[in-house]
């Protein structure tokens, strides 16, 4: 799968509003939408693998939730000595895109390729950014490995919903783009 640059310009431009819209409820219409932050870095990673595209998110990233935090009142609960694991939490779903991108054709075969590689970008991510947080943060006085564990199993699935969620969107968009290439490809060899 090869992007115009245009088209890939069109991609950056979408999941960058897409960021902008769903992480940090700056707005109070949008507070129901989960975060599509790990989704974003999985779908950076296949589709766009440049590690300066990694990059750029990632600063896109931080720059909302330093506004959030400074001008948006939004509690800054979590920014702690533990924030820039967020870059190897992000990094796992980037490289999980990158990996299912290797694997990937359109087919069913591939869904549980996907699933997979979903699923375990999802859990090296929240070990990075929740694990992290839980025993570098200070927010917490004392710290156990069976108490995080057990906080990663109350994390990890809405993390995980969340993402696959965004994943669905963007599977059912990519097939329903195919599928029109195909049509208007065969239509056109008939004439």
């Amino acid at each position: 799968m090869t992007f115009s640059k245009n088209s890939q310009f069109i991609l950056l431009g979408f999941l960058g509003l897409l960021m902008f819209l769903t992480r940090g409820q700056h707005f109070a219409v949008l507070n129901t939408l989960p975060s599509a932050s790990l989704a974003i870095f999985f779908i950076l990673g296949f589709y766009i693998p440049r590690i300066i595209w990694f990059s750029v998110f990632v600063v896109i990233a931080f720059a909302i939730d330093f506004y959030s935090v400074t001008w948006g009142n939004i509690s800054n609960f979590c920014v702690s000595p533990a924030y820039p694991f967020l870059i190897p939490s992000y990094l796992s779903l980037w490289l999980a895109g990158r990996i299912y991108k290797k694997f990937y054709r359109f087919s069913f075969q591939t869904l549980p390729i996907l699933l997979a590689s979903t699923v375990s970008g999802v859990v090296i991510s929240q070990f990075f950014s929740s694990g992290s947080f839980y025993f570098l943060s200070g927010r917490f006085q004392e710290t156990s490995w069976s108490t995080f564990l057990e906080r990663l199993s109350i994390y990890t699935p809405t993390s995980l919903n969340n993402t696959l969620f965004y994943l669905s969107i963007a599977a059912v968009t990519q097939c329903g783009f195919i599928l029109i290439a195909k049509y208007h490809a065969d239509k056109l060899g008939n004439i």
